[in-house]
């Protein structure tokens, strides 16, 4: 995918998009078809791809999020969801997107520990090759 020729406002969204995804921390860029890939340590987690309107893309996220800013979730795996958006306007990247795309970035770290509180003490969900083991 080449942003030469394209709309001057569509290329700033896209590097704006690329300046939230570097504030999240390092990263490399990942072409892939017609669109740029956002890869962490272990994965891919993010990508979009330049259209006459702005952005269409996709974060990884670990859970399913319920919004309207998505056009669609799908799951990827049984751990992770798909997350569809369309951004047409760098406002749209407010505290809440930026939010999610700090969480889709720690899935390109390796999916984050979560926790949860059961009873007295803290239940640590830890991924592995196998799935999910439980730790207290």
């Amino acid at each position: 995918m080449t942003i030469s020729g394209r709309d001057p406002a569509v290329v700033a969204l896209f590097h704006a998009f690329a300046q939230a995804v570097a504030d999240a921390g390092p990263f490399t860029y990942s072409p892939i078809k017609a669109q740029v890939g956002f890869q962490g340590q272990q994965r891919i987690f993010a990508g979009v791809r330049l259209t006459k309107r702005g952005l269409e893309g996709y974060l990884d996220l670990p859970r399913r999020v319920e919004s309207a800013r998505f056009r669609r979730v799908s799951p990827y795996t049984h751990r992770l969801f798909v997350h569809h958006f369309v951004l047409t306007s760098a406002d749209q990247l407010d505290a809440e997107f930026l939010g999610w795309i700090k969480e889709a970035y720690q899935v390109g770290q390796g999916l984050p520990q979560m926790k949860t509180r059961l009873g007295r003490g803290a239940l640590e969900f830890h991924e592995n090759k196998c799935g999910w083991s439980l730790r207290r």
